[in-house]
């Protein structure tokens, strides 16, 4: 396999936050992900987007959108989530 072609871990990044939302990028490409691996990843994000809104005073965070971005040769994911009380 060539390393260029493989795809490791992503570790999700907040890009935003402002109490009612949070923003969360994932620096791989979803598409090329097995399914199990994809879950996987969009489950990290999750957690993040939880841990976040909690800091916030909100109990959960809620995916709202997730759209892909390609910059080059580069591939990412956006996802917003709306943080919200329980």
């Amino acid at each position: 396999m060539l390393a260029a072609c493989s795809h490791g871990p992503a570790t999700p990044v907040v890009t935003e936050f402002n109490g009612d939302s949070v923003r969360i990028q994932l620096d791989t490409d979803l598409g090329f992900l097995p399914e199990d691996h994809r879950n996987r990843e969009l489950a990290k994000a999750d957690a993040e987007a939880t841990k976040i809104c909690r800091r916030g005073g909100k109990s959960v965070a809620e995916r709202a959108s997730m759209y892909r971005n390609d910059a080059g040769y580069v591939v990412f994911y956006q996802l917003l989530y709306l943080c919200l009380d329980s």
